[in-house]
């Protein structure tokens, strides 16, 4: 009710003499660019980018004071700030920076008491999450130094004290193109995380939205009172963490010549990952591994930011004679990748040609007594 009172006042003010503030549309067109860091690749190494950037778990950050989830970071300002070197939920540092930019007319924070039946399943409880930041207008928040084009899931915590229906979009913003967008509609005291109300027999992962990280690695979420006239919205966390890829194996020839004939088997991930991925390859079928062909490995090292990786396989030719062999590869085991699809696999085609027989005599004739031929 304060906060209502004071919006009232400031109605009643801006009648008598005008408003100095700009309007909604001017507000929502303002760029967060001019507060976002750049970092100018010439003057790091790729693979050091990659590796400072790395997440591999969730990070999140919780807004409105009071307590907080555990190593969750903790945001109760009312005005443009950014939070560098985000921790994850194990405790390490982050490369990853959190840019928020309010509206001219900064709300103000709150708790509220979500009940224990809404708060989903995670490795550590979210019961801290019990405060939030409450504006009739709107506010940005810019994830960076993520991997460009890698893809993430994002969660946005909804609640207050009282009833809101606010309206987030998530969107890239080196093009402006929104990737998705959901209404939270909320009573008193009540948790939503994205789109649905929290439940604590669902586990978190369970609520997460997909979006890819745009060209300069950044992802921006707004967060509107827009889609209720006159109301307010809450914002009571918001987290993200990196999706697990999953990666497959392909050949690219269905037969190969017994006379040094080439394969190439390759796994490709779904998307590109933060680590690197290390598949372990297992040979089988009837052709045998160094006897009927080589292989260059039997580990397959995906690198960080890139989606495939191979292994090449060359027959071994012989002068024996046999029927073709298949050769199948199989992921054996994984690190940082879920292995999903069948084995691949190749037919080595024998080049031998068939050996003939042929039966001939000695002489056209033989003597009856003791006669050899």
């Amino acid at each position: 009710m304060a906060r209502q009172h004071r919006r009232s006042i400031r109605s009643f003010l801006s009648g008598l003499f005008g408003s100095s503030e700009p309007s909604k549309a001017a507000k929502s067109s303002r760029s967060t660019r001019a507060n976002r860091k750049r970092h100018a690749p010439q003057h790091r190494q790729v693979s050091e980018e990659l590796e400072s950037r790395a997440m591999l778990t969730l990070i999140g950050v919780d807004f409105g004071g009071g307590t907080t989830p555990l190593n969750w970071t903790s945001f109760s300002g009312t005005a443009d700030a950014t939070l560098t070197d985000l921790q994850d939920d194990t405790g390490a540092p982050s490369n990853i920076d959190l840019v928020i930019n309010v509206d001219s007319s900064p709300g103000s924070n709150g708790n509220f008491l979500p009940p224990g039946g809404e708060l989903p399943i995670y490795t550590s409880s979210l019961a801290g999450i019990d405060g939030a930041y409450s504006d009739q207008d709107n506010v940005e928040l810019t994830f960076q130094d993520l991997i460009p084009n890698e893809t993430y899931l994002l969660y946005i915590f909804a609640g207050d004290t009282f009833a809101g229906d606010q309206l987030v979009t998530i969107s890239s913003p080196d093009t402006g193109a929104t990737i998705t967008s959901f209404a939270q509609p909320h009573t008193a005291d009540q948790l939503r995380i994205n789109s649905e109300l929290g439940d604590s027999t669902r586990t978190l992962q369970s609520y997460g939205v997909s979006a890819a990280a745009d060209s300069n690695g950044e992802l921006l979420i707004r967060i509107d009172s827009s889609n209720a006239a006159g109301g307010f919205f809450g914002l009571a966390g918001v987290a993200i963490e990196a999706v697990t890829p999953t990666v497959s194996l392909s050949v690219d020839t269905a037969t190969v010549d017994e006379d040094f004939g080439r394969a190439i088997f390759t796994a490709t991930l779904s998307e590109v990952s933060a680590q690197p991925v290390i598949v372990n390859l297992l040979p089988g079928g009837a052709a045998i591994n160094v006897t009927d062909y080589t292989l260059t490995a039997t580990q397959i090292t995906i690198p960080a930011g890139q989606l495939t990786g191979s292994v090449t396989l060359t027959a071994q030719a012989d002068d024996i004679d046999e029927i073709n062999e298949l050769v199948t590869m199989t992921i054996l085991s994984t690190q940082n990748a879920t292995p999903v699809g069948a084995p691949a696999q190749t037919t080595i085609v024998d080049a031998d040609i068939e050996p003939t027989a042929t039966l001939s005599v000695s002489s056209s004739s033989v003597a009856e007594d003791a006669g050899t031929v």
